[in-house]
This record gives structure tokens, sequence and C-alpha cells, in this order.
């Protein structure tokens, strides 16, 4: 068991390596298309980070497993559940350290429209794939799945629209320290580079998660739902505390709904499209935590014009509760 888990630790080192690589390519590539941090955060660095989760699902299905439906149900579920409740809870107390240690204010300094955006969006598409998902018909499935991709569209549109924020600095190219250029020829070659390697090491991880599930006796969803997202999620929490040191709000916060709305489309839709997507009540009680949690942050924002790092610590104690049905029999 202990060779899985030391081979799992290399994959997913690996995965957030490609993973950090794609995201430098990605905000080198906004700022090279003079996008705001609005659509540097909420979607580019968005999406860079949510690959790593996003490709486990696609990897484990198309290497055809035996639980590859399992791995893949869980990445699906575990990703925007994690983000809307350890990736607030950790970035509440990112706050609440750096303001305690004079780094910064308590106070939260956002976008109100940047963030009522994303909440909404991902609220309506969670409503939708929790009522998709329960008429367990095919069709059905399949029309939400392109319903799913389409509103993601709108919200790139959207977020093109309202870019929101103000500019920030691009981190350092990476392979520029090699190539000593940073030009847009470098930018989709690091791109590309990032991209291989994420797509090889999510593959090898899908094979490990799979050999360890029978090993252990253990449901291939259960052990996918808690081990793929709370590691590959990695990226989303670092970026945010760093971010929200350097009191850069909207990037730290957009950083995680971005990639919520992110998770609760694409990745859903190819789960409705790919998979048999037969949804157990453990399935929907995690996604109906999920949506509690962003109800709260939504509702709170649209009360009080801003977000609070006490509210976001509160959605943490919704993963204890996860933790307690699944533990307790």
């Amino acid at each position: 068991m202990w060779t899985f888990v030391l081979l799992i630790v290399v994959n997913i080192a690996l995965i957030l390596f490609f993973c950090h690589m794609f995201s430098n390519s990605v905000e080198n590539l906004g700022k090279k298309l003079n996008l705001g941090d609005g659509v540097v955060g909420s979607v580019l660095s968005a999406v860079g980070t949510a690959l790593p989760e996003t490709m486990i699902p696609i990897i484990a299905v198309i290497s055809n497993k035996p639980s590859g439906n399992g791995i893949s149900t869980g990445a699906i579920l575990g990703a925007p559940f994690m983000l809307s409740t350890l990736g607030f809870l950790v970035t509440g107390f990112a706050v609440f350290f750096y303001s305690s240690v004079n780094k910064r204010t308590i106070m939260l300094h956002v976008d109100k429209g940047i963030f009522s955006r994303d909440f909404f969006f991902f609220i309506i598409s969670y409503i939708a794939t929790i009522l998709i998902s329960i008429t367990k018909n095919k069709s059905i499935f399949y029309s939400g799945a392109m319903f799913l991709v389409l509103l993601y569209f709108i919200y790139i549109v959207s977020t093109l629209k309202h870019q929101g924020g103000k500019e920030e600095a691009a981190p350092t190219l990476m392979l520029s320290r090699i190539t000593r250029s940073s030009g847009m020829i470098v930018i989709l070659l690091q791109l590309a580079l990032s991209l291989i390697g994420i797509i090889l090491a999510s593959e090898e991880f899908v094979d490990n998660i799979n050999r360890m599930s029978t090993t252990l006796g253990i449901s291939s969803f259960v052990l996918s739902m808690i081990i793929s997202p709370i590691i590959t999620e990695l990226p989303e929490k670092f970026n945010s505390i760093m971010w929200i040191r350097s009191r850069k709000d909207n990037l730290a916060l957009g950083n995680i709904t971005g990639a919520m709305v992110f998770q609760s489309t694409i990745p859903v839709a190819f789960g409705l499209a790919a998979t048999n997507w037969n949804l157990n009540t453990t399935s929907l009680f995690i996604m109906t935590l999920t949506l509690i949690s962003a109800l709260v942050q939504y509702l709170y924002l649209e009360t009080k014009e801003t977000i609070s790092p006490f509210v976001l610590t509160l959605s943490g104690l919704l993963y204890g509760v996860f933790i307690y049905v699944i533990l307790v029999p």
C-alpha cells in the first residue's frame, strides 16, 4: 500500500508542477492580450489551476479502467465541494492571519460585480445539475450537458464584457529563464508542454488510485472524492493565500469562484455525457452542501455589498458535516 501512496504523491507533485506551469502560461497570455484581473482571476487562472482535477475524470473514463466511472464522478463532484468549503475556509483564515500580523486589513476589498456574477452562474449550473441528475434519463443528460457548456460560454462572454478590477503585473514566464524570451511563441510552447505533462501525470494518477482502491477494498468514488480534490485544489489555495497577503482580493477570491463555475459546468457536462452518472444519496448530499455554501456567500454579498472572511470560514463547517456523515455509520 505504501508503494501506491508514494506513487500517488509523486503523481500529485508532477500534476501540481505542470499545473503551475500552465497557470503561469495563461496569466502571461492574459496580460499579453491586455485582459484585466477579473478575466485573469476568474477565467484564465481559475481554469489553469482547475485543469488537474478536470483531466483526472476525463483520463479515468478514457482509460476504461474497471472503476473509471467511480473515480471520474468522485473527482467531478469533489472539486466544487472542496473549493466551496475548504477553499473558502483557508482563504478566510489567511485574511485573519495576515491582518493579525499587520500585513493587511481584515476587510476584503472586492468588486461586487465579479463575484455576484460568479456565484450566480455557479448556483444556476448546480441547481440545474441536481435537477438533471435526479431524472436518471440519458436523453436529458445529453441536453443538460449541452446546456452547461452553453452556460459556461455565456459566463466567459459576460466576464470579458465586465472585466472589473485593476491591472496586476504578470508573473515571470518560467520558460523565459531558459529562452531569455517571453514572447507569444514561448508562452504557447510552455502552454503546450504543461498540457502534455498534466495529461501524462493524470493518467498515471488514475492507474494508482484504481490499484489502491482495489487493494484497500474502498470505493473508488469515495477514495477519489477525498484524495483527488483535496490535493489537486492546492493551487487555488496556495495562489489565493499569496494574493490575500498581497491584498489582491479580486484575484484571490476570483481564482476560487471562477474555478467553481468552471468545475460545475465543463467537467459535469463531460460526466453527464460520457459516464453512467448514476448518483447515489451520498452524491446528492455532497452537491446539496456545495450549493448551500455558495448560496450563503452569495446572499451575504448581495446584502452587505462585500465578502466576509468570517462567513468564508463558516463554509468550512460543511466539510466537517461531510466527514461526519462519511465516517459515522
